[in-house]
């Protein structure tokens, strides 16, 4: 049986959860549901199915030494660096081409490293059923059964049922929907074969590196480059040298939307995503008037809001519902619930604006 490795994505910056999460410390390194970070997690998560040193992680330079010492058991030559973010379609191919001089053809499973997952061993179990059937040569994602009409998640359409011996259902993709509006996804919610794209992925490194190949042949050109120097003492300067160059783009966008043998596995888990603030109350006890606090609060007449804030720092609200109010540091973000996707664009602005990137 060939190896099995485990790819954590996580140099992602987090801006939905801005201002707590940053650039130097981004919602991975954060703990948003309990005492343990979020790659914590994560990493904990999957250990029972890895080898120790088969576990990876892909996150950027400027992120690697924080992501070291919250990790101290993974070795630090499984922290690969890129010096820039560049997506996922680069991220996971650079973690490809490195696998790759370990074992031509090693299977990989690709996690976020901020999802929530519930029923760890129904979990483990489709893990396990996603290696046997990337092992067959297809692309692998796993499907979230949606309970409520999600616009923070993409969504996957499944397609005809494919016999595969000894395998749970499993069906080709059909389509992809982007993240949609609220009517739009309460009308997904009321069709059948429709599944929250959680972002975890199964795949052999021959079958991804075949793919990019094919369908982003810059980015697999830029890899080829990296790849030569892998091992040699010229491989941080061509990394540094070609990774800003490499298309900056999604594995969904760039491979999975483009291919006919993409497989998705309806899971048998409990999954959510840490996306934005409202996501919070999913993992957080909610008071008799429906808020979730997280910091220092006195209210009046408030209902339905979420409160984060610094110890030290009192939060007082009057006849208000229905908001997200973050004071971190010397930023103070107020935004309704219903628009937290928003932050991320509220990020931008502030990044572009000289005088404030001092908050970013």
């Amino acid at each position: 049986m060939t190896n099995f490795y485990a790819v954590i994505i996580a140099g992602g910056v987090g801006e939905r959860l801005w201002p707590l999460s940053k650039k130097g410390v981004p919602k991975q390194l954060l703990s948003l549901t309990g005492r343990s970070t979020l790659v914590q997690d994560t990493f904990e998560r999957i250990k029972p199915l890895f080898p120790k040193g088969n576990i990876v992680v892909v996150t950027r330079q400027d992120q690697a030494a924080a992501l070291k010492k919250q990790m101290p058991a993974l070795k630090s030559s499984n922290v690969i660096e890129e010096p820039i973010g560049r997506n996922t379609a680069a991220a996971i191919g650079l973690a490809a081409i490195t696998l790759k001089q370990r074992d031509p053809n090693g299977v990989m499973v690709v996690l976020p490293a901020d999802g929530r997952i519930i029923d760890i061993e129904e979990f483990h179990k489709d893990i396990r059923s996603g290696r046997r059937i990337a092992e067959a040569g297809w692309l692998v994602t796993f499907g979230i059964s949606p309970d409520y009409p999600a616009t923070g998640y993409g969504y996957i359409k499944r397609g005809t049922r494919l016999p595969i011996a000894g395998s749970r259902d499993v069906y080709k993709i059909k389509g992809f929907v982007e993240k949609p509006s609220f009517d739009r996804a309460s009308k997904l919610l009321q069709q059948e074969g429709y599944y929250w794209n959680s972002g975890i992925f199964s795949w052999t490194i021959p079958t991804i590196l075949a793919k990019i190949k094919r369908h982003i042949p810059k980015l697999f050109t830029g890899l080829c480059r990296i790849e030569e120097s892998i091992g040699k003492a010229s491989y941080k300067s061509t990394l540094k040298r070609v990774y800003g160059d490499l298309n900056k783009v999604s594995i969904d966008k760039g491979i999975m939307e483009k291919v006919s043998d993409a497989v998705v596995i309806p899971s048998s888990f409990r999954w959510s995503d840490i996306g934005n603030w409202s996501s919070l109350t999913d993992f957080h006890k909610k008071d008799r008037d429906d808020n979730v606090i997280l910091g220092d609060h006195v209210g009046i007449d408030t209902s339905g809001v979420i409160v984060v804030g610094d110890k030290d720092k009192l939060i007082a609200t009057c006849g208000v519902n229905d908001l997200i109010i973050v004071n971190k540091g010397d930023v103070v973000l107020v935004c309704r619930k219903d628009r937290a996707e928003d932050v991320k664009r509220l990020h931008e602005i502030v990044k572009k604006k000289n005088h404030l990137k001092k908050y970013v």
